[in-house]
């Protein structure tokens, strides 16, 4: 299975929101089966809620962060999507699109 993992604080900027809207895009434009079969999930994930504070503590997040990540046969793979998303979620959003969408597919 593939995992979307958008990790965000409560203020957000005009780049975060986006990251996440671009983000949903893709898995609701392209991936929509592999959600439905399980084989994909995006999960958004509040860092100040301490209900998340395990997974953050993990993943040593303290902003906002984009990872793609594959299991399999119990195991991690972790893909640090985050500066590639900063450098490309404003000036160039079909490349951010595109480039998360090319690494998930590779991945599933």
């Amino acid at each position: 299975r593939v995992e979307v993992m958008f990790f965000h604080n409560h203020e957000r900027c005009s780049s975060c929101l986006n990251m996440e809207k671009l983000t949903k895009e893709v898995v609701d434009t392209y991936f929509t089966q592999q959600v439905k079969d399980g084989k994909l999930v995006l999960l958004i994930i509040d860092i100040e809620d301490k209900n998340n504070t395990e997974v953050t503590d993990d993943y040593q997040v303290i902003w906002t962060s984009l990872y793609l990540n594959k299991w399999q046969n119990g195991t991690e793979s972790r893909h640090n999507m985050t500066e590639f998303a900063f450098l490309n979620v404003d000036s160039s959003p079909d490349e951010f699109k595109e480039g998360i969408r090319k690494q998930i597919e590779e991945l599933l």
